[in-house]
């Protein structure tokens, strides 16, 4: 009988714990943070455009509501990350183990696994992006952008519009367009800037290809 490798079946139990947390997170966490985030908020973490009111007592409970809002962001993004890592520490293994056993296939595709787990969804949009931008690019030419409240990025470029999600890379704010290229995101009141790598392997140690300049549409 063909015995499976340990180092297969820890893989296993943590991909199930990693996709349990992930899902959550996507969605928002338990029944709790589900009721504060996506009712509440929809969908988002408190922001800093939160509408002011006149009466102190209303702005006591909203500031208390986004205080126990962002503590239970962190809670869930904490156990995210903390079970991202730990299926990431064993993908690793495994791509060492195949790569001992001459398994080359194998260690390629645990390391595609590696890169693409290392992204996190981040739950939902950025309301500070929310909307459209025109972008000018540093080699000419401006491209249209919108960014919606559950984190899609629409693209739209001469041929056709393309579909993106935002997700986290480490610190970083990326815009994933599932093809070879990586897209940094950066918001500098009132200005967003892009920086646009034609490959994911040069992420971000060369300097990217492009650097492009976003003014608010809408």
């Amino acid at each position: 009988m063909h015995q499976i490798p340990r180092s297969a079946l820890r893989i296993d139990a943590t991909l199930t714990e990693f996709r349990k947390v992930s899902r959550h997170r996507v969605r928002g966490g338990s029944v709790i943070a589900c009721i504060a985030i996506w009712i509440i908020c929809g969908g988002h973490a408190p922001s800093a455009d939160a509408p002011v009111f006149k009466l102190s007592t209303v702005r006591a409970a909203r500031s208390d509501l986004d205080t126990s809002l962002t503590g239970a962001f962190k809670q869930f993004d904490d156990s995210f990350r903390a079970a991202q890592q730990k299926y990431l520490a064993a993908v690793d293994v495994a791509v060492k183990q195949a790569t001992r056993d001459g398994d080359l296939a194998e260690a390629n595709k645990l390391s595609i696994e590696q890169k693409l787990v290392a992204d996190s969804p981040i739950g939902g949009g950025v309301p500070s992006l929310v909307g459209a931008w025109n972008v000018r690019w540093s080699a000419k030419g401006f491209t249209p952008y919108t960014f919606s409240d559950n984190g899609d990025v629409l693209r739209q470029l001469k041929d056709a519009p393309t579909a993106g999600v935002l997700r986290r890379r480490g610190d970083d704010l990326i815009i994933d367009f599932g093809d070879q290229s990586i897209m940094r995101v950066n918001l500098t009141r009132p200005r967003l800037i892009l920086e646009y790598w034609e490959k994911q392997t040069d992420f971000p140690h060369r300097y990217p290809n492009q650097i492009g300049v976003g003014e608010r549409i809408r």
